[in-house]
C-alpha cells in the first residue's frame, strides 16, 4: 500500500495501521466486536478508514447486545428504531461497569415555587422518559403529594406537580413505592403510617396505572404522555398485613411485589408476602431452612430465581431503639428455603447495610447509598451473581451522612433526594452520580485508594451561587462578589462550617446510642444507672454549645456576606478590603467572647441526678428532648417538636425529636 493512502496523516506501508487499512471493512467489523468499546471508540482518531468502521451503527448495536444486557432493562430507548447504538452503549456500559463515577449537585431552574418540601419516610422509583416519581413522606407534616423529577435540557432540575385522576392514597411515610407490570407500566404502593411514634401502620395497596382507555389503546409502549390513575384494587388470598419502613421489589418480569420486614406493633417482622400485580391475589409463603431475622429498613431484590434480603435494622424507630444488621439472606423461590447468603468478603463497613438505606438493582449489582445508627454517604454494590462486595470509585463530593433518602436510576444516572440528618432532621436535596467509563484500571485503582470512604464535605453546600463562586449555604442565599478573595474566603468558612457540622452530628450519635443503652435497661427492669445519666446529661450540654457555635459561625458569615454584596451594588461603599478586615475582627471578637462563655459553663457545676428508675421510654431522655426544643425554626414550631418524641396520631406532628435542629433551611434555593 502506498504512503500515506486513504488516511489523514502519513504511515509507512509496513505499519499495522496500513496493514489495517487494507482489510475489508466487515472483517474489520468482526475483528472490533472482539475488543472494548471503549477501546473501539479510541481506535476511531487512527485514520479515515478505521473511523468510517468505528461508527458502524451495526457495530455498535452488537456491543449492545453482548456487553450490555444486564442493564438493557434500565435502557428503554433501545426499542426505539432510530437509536443511536453508540450513544446508547456509551451510557449503559459504565452503568453495568459501576466502577467509577462523579458526584454534583443538583440545581433548580426557574422559580422554585414548585418543590417538595424536606422530607424523609417518602418513597420513590425511575419513571418513563428518564425521570424520577416521588410519593409521600414525613416533610413538615405527613403528605400524599406526587412530584416528578427531570433533569433540563440546560443540566439543572425541574420538579413537576402531575396530574393524575383519581383519589390519591391516604397520607403516610414509611411506605414502599415499587415499578411493575408486564411493561413496567405500574407504580404500587404498599404500607406506611400514618401518625407519629411510628404507628398506625397502614395494609392498602394502591397502584398508579394508565387510565383503562390508554391500556387499550397502548399495550405495549407508555410514556409520560400517557394518562394515568389512582386505583385501589381489591386484594384476595392472604393478606400481606400492616407494615411501614419495610422493603419491596418487584419479579424481573415484573409480574410479582415481594414484601418483606418493617416496622408493625411496636415491633419489626420478618413476614414475606407476595402480590400478583395480573390478579391482585396475596400469597403469604410457607418457607424453610435458615430464615432472616425480624428487621426493617433493609434492601430487597429479586434476581435469578432467587429472593435477596441485605441488611438493615433491629428496633421499632429509626434512632432510638436497637441495632444494625450486616448479614445477607437468600430465599430460593423454587424451593422456598430460606439460607444465608455466602458472600466474599470485602465490604469496607458493616454500617455501610444498616437500617434505611436507599437501594436499587442495577443489572446483577444491588447498589446501595447512606443510612445505619451513624449515619453514612459511601455508595457500595453486592454483585448478587458472584457474592462480592464492591465499591465505584467516586470522584467529587458526595451528599452528607443521613437515612431515609431515596435513590433511582434515571437516564444512566443516579439521582438522590432528601432523607433525615441528626443535627437538621429532613432534608430536601438533590444529588447526582454519574457513572464514569473506566478507561484505565491502574489509574481507576490509584484513585480508589486515594478516594475517602466516608467524606461528607459539600453534601450541604449551597445551590446556585453567584460569579466567581461555588457553593454556598441552603437557605442563605449566595455569594455574589466577583472578587476571589472574597470567594477564597468564603469557601474556607464553609469547609469550617462543614467540620462543625460532621463533628455535631457525631455527638448527637453518640447521644443516641446512650438513649439505646437506658432503653435497654428499663426493658430489662432495672433503672438507669446515675452514671450514664450524668453522662447523658454531659452529652447534651456539649450538643447545646456545638450547636450555638455552629449558628454564630452561620450567622458571622452571612453577615459578612450581605457586607460584601452591599459594598458590590454600592459605587461609593468602602473598600472591599476594609470592609472585609473590619468584618473578620468582629467575627473573631465573637467567637473569642463565645467560647470564654462556654468555657465558663463547662466549669460550673451540675446538680447531682437521682437514679430513678425510668418510664415511658427513658423519660430523663426525653425531658432532655423537651429541652431542646427552646427556639423554634424551619422546622416546625417547639410544640410540634415536643409531639414528636411522644409519638402523637396528629398528621401534622412529628413522630421522632430531632436533636437540637441548626439548619435554617436545606431546600435547593
Amino acid at each position: 500500500m502506498a504512503e500515506g493512502t486513504d488516511c489523514n496523516h502519513s504511515i509507512v506501508s509496513e505499519s499495522p495501521v496500513a496493514q489495517f487499512d487494507s482489510l475489508e471493512p466487515n472483517l474489520l467489523l468482526h475483528i472490533f466486536s472482539f475488543l472494548e468499546p471503549q477501546e473501539v471508540d479510541a481506535l476511531g482518531g487512527v485514520c479515515r478508514v478505521i473511523r468510517e468502521v468505528t461508527r458502524q451503527p451495526v457495530l455498535w448495536r452488537r456491543f449492545w447486545e453482548h456487553r450490555c444486557q444486564g442493564v438493557a432493562k434500565l435502557f428503554p430507548a433501545a426499542s426505539n428504531k432510530a437509536v443511536d447504538w453508540r450513544t446508547l452503549v456509551t451510557q449503559a456500559l459504565p452503568v453495568q461497569q459501576l466502577a467509577r463515577g462523579k458526584w454534583e449537585r443538583g440545581l433548580l431552574q426557574g422559580p422554585t415555587a414548585v418543590k417538595p418540601t424536606n422530607r424523609e419516610g417518602h418513597a420513590a422509583v425511575s419513571w418513563h422518559d428518564n425521570t424520577l416519581l416521588m410519593f409521600g413522606g414525613w416533610g413538615g407534616g405527613i403528605r400524599n403529594d406526587v412530584f416528578l423529577l427531570q433533569r433540563s435540557a440546560q443540566g439543572s432540575f425541574v420538579w413537576t406537580i402531575p396530574h393524575f385522576q383519581g383519589q390519591h392514597p391516604p397520607n403516610r411515610y414509611g411506605h414502599s413505592l415499587t415499578r411493575c407490570g408486564l411493561h413496567q407500566e405500574l407504580a404500587v404502593v404498599y404500607g406506611g403510617m400514618q401518625s407519629g411514634g411510628y404507628c398506625a401502620e397502614l395494609e392498602s395497596l394502591w397502584v398508579l396505572r394508565p387510565c383503562q382507555q390508554q391500556q387499550q389503546q397502548h399495550q405495549e409502549e407508555y410514556s409520560l404522555a400517557t394518562e394515568y390513575e389512582w386505583y385501589e384494587p381489591q386484594l384476595s388470598g392472604d393478606r400481606p398485613g400492616p407494615r411501614g419502613y419495610h422493603a419491596a421489589c418487584s419479579s424481573q418480569d415484573g409480574r410479582y411485589v415481594y414484601l418483606f420486614g418493617g416496622i408493625v406493633d411496636q415491633d419489626c417482622c420478618s413476614s414475606l408476602a407476595v402480590v400478583d400485580v395480573t390478579t391482585w391475589q396475596c400469597v403469604v409463603p410457607v418457607t424453610t431452612g435458615c430464615a432472616p431475622s425480624p428487621r426493617f429498613g433493609c434492601s430487597l431484590a429479586e434476581y435469578d430465581g432467587k429472593l435477596w434480603v441485605v441488611g438493615g435494622g433491629y428496633g421499632n424507630d429509626l434512632a432510638r431503639s436497637g441495632h444494625d444488621l450486616s448479614d445477607v439472606y437468600c430465599l430460593d423461590l423454587l424451593t422456598l428455603e430460606w439460607r444465608r447468603a455466602q458472600v466474599q468478603e470485602g465490604l469496607p463497613d458493616p454500617g455501610l447495610i444498616g437500617r434505611c438505606h436507599a437501594y436499587t438493582l442495577v443489572g446483577s449489582k444491588l447498589l446501595l447509598f447512606g443510612g445505619s445508627l451513624d449515619l453514612g454517604n459511601t455508595l457500595t454494590w453486592l454483585d448478587l451473581s458472584t457474592g462480592v462486595w464492591g465499591r465505584p470509585c467516586s470522584l467529587g463530593h458526595p451528599p452528607h451522612k443521613r437515612m431515609c433518602t431515596v435513590m433511582g436510576l434515571c437516564g444512566g444516572e443516579l439521582l438522590i433526594y432528601g432523607g433525615w440528618i441528626y443535627s437538621m432532621g429532613e432534608v430536601g436535596d438533590i444529588h447526582s452520580w454519574r457513572p464514569l467509563i473506566d478507561r484505565s484500571l491502574p489509574q481507576h485503582q490509584q484513585l480508589l485508594q486515594q478516594a475517602a470512604p466516608g467524606s461528607s464535605r459539600q453534601g450541604l453546600a449551597g445551590t446556585a451561587a453567584g460569579a466567581g463562586c461555588s457553593g454556598g449555604t441552603p437557605g442563605l442565599g449566595s455569594i455574589t462578589s466577583a472578587s476571589g478573595r472574597g470567594c477564597e474566603q468564603a469557601q474556607q468558612q464553609e469547609d469550617e462550617e462543614e467540620v462543625m457540622e460532621e463533628d455535631l452530628n457525631r455527638q448527637i450519635a453518640a447521644y443516641y446510642k446512650l438513649m439505646r443503652q437506658a432503653n435497654t435497661q428499663q426493658g430489662e427492669g432495672s433503672g438507669c444507672p446515675v452514671d450514664l445519666v450524668k453522662e447523658m446529661q454531659a452529652a447534651m450540654r456539649n450538643i447545646r454549645a456545638a450547636r450555638e457555635r455552629l449558628m454564630h459561625r452561620r450567622q458571622s458569615r452571612q453577615s459578612q456576606q450581605k457586607h460584601r454584596q452591599q459594598e458590590a451594588s454600592s459605587p461609593h461603599g468602602e473598600p472591599t478590603r476594609e470592609l472585609e478586615g473590619r468584618a473578620a475582627s468582629a467575627v473573631g471578637n465573637a467567637e473569642a467572647e463565645e467560647g470564654s462563655k462556654h468555657a465558663q459553663q463547662g466549669m460550673e457545676p451540675q446538680p447531682e441526678s437521682k437514679a430513678e428508675p425510668m418510664r415511658n421510654g427513658c423519660e430523663e431522655v426525653d425531658r432532655g428532648h423537651e429541652d431542646q426544643v427552646d427556639s423554634a425554626d424551619s422546622y416546625g414550631s417547639s410544640e410540634d417538636v415536643a409531639v414528636r418524641s411522644q409519638g402523637s396520631s396528629c398528621c401534622d406532628s412529628g413522630r421522632m425529636a430531632a436533636p437540637l435542629p441548626c439548619q435554617p433551611d436545606t431546600q435547593d434555593a
